[in-house]
């Protein structure tokens, strides 16, 4: 069922389970990976995801439809994460020291069996793309990864971060420029690396 029909969470919201529970299935994966991304642990981005639906099923019969589903939920995700962050007022750890597997996860690498060769440039991009990510500001890389890997529309990360439209358009493209400029400065860095060599 496509999730712009508001049915769906009207009947979660009369205590139709199925339908609580196609929700879940729908945004899990988005609402994990968004807490993963600001906690940085995947213990506490599951305690984050298990709060957020759990939030979603006790404030559904208040729910309106005056913003989308999604756009609902992940403000209520944001608003957890940035709960847990001031709670635990511990920095954030760099995305550089993330698990091979988080980092696959947070980029949805499919798992294609790729051949040797293939293997190795897929896993040279992603720690570009990763060391590329690092160089933005906070602000830049959270509206891209919003974008690009949680597939929110401009409307939805809009009501999300609470920023007019015109606002989020222009701080994605900017964001989009800056990643650009960071992949190219990695790639000098490692032209001039490997010319030392």
């Amino acid at each position: 069922m496509p999730f712009s029909d508001d049915s769906l969470w009207r009947r979660a919201a009369l205590g139709d389970h199925a339908a609580f529970a196609e929700i879940v299935r729908e945004y899990q994966h988005k609402v994990y990976s968004y807490a993963l991304r600001h906690c940085r642990n995947a213990a506490d981005a599951e305690d984050i995801a298990q709060e957020v639906f759990l939030q979603v099923y006790r404030a559904l019969p208040r729910f309106r439809g005056d913003a989308s589903l999604s756009s609902w939920i992940f403000r209520i995700t944001a608003n957890l994460c940035i709960d847990f962050a001031r709670r635990k007022k511990k920095t954030v750890q760099p995305l550089s020291d993330l698990s091979e597997e988080t980092i696959d996860f947070l980029l949805d690498k499919p798992d294609e069996s790729p051949t040797p060769d293939e293997a190795l440039l897929l896993k040279e991009e992603r720690e570009a793309l990763l060391r590329g990510l690092a160089r933005l500001s906070e602000q830049h890389r959270e509206i891209l990864l919003m974008r690009e890997v949680d597939g929110l529309s401009y409307e939805e990360i809009a009501a999300v971060l609470k920023l007019p439209l015109g606002t989020v358009r222009s701080r994605l493209a900017r964001a989009r420029l800056a990643l650009r400029h960071a992949l190219e400065a990695e790639e000098k860095e490692v032209s001039i690396e490997n010319a030392k060599r």
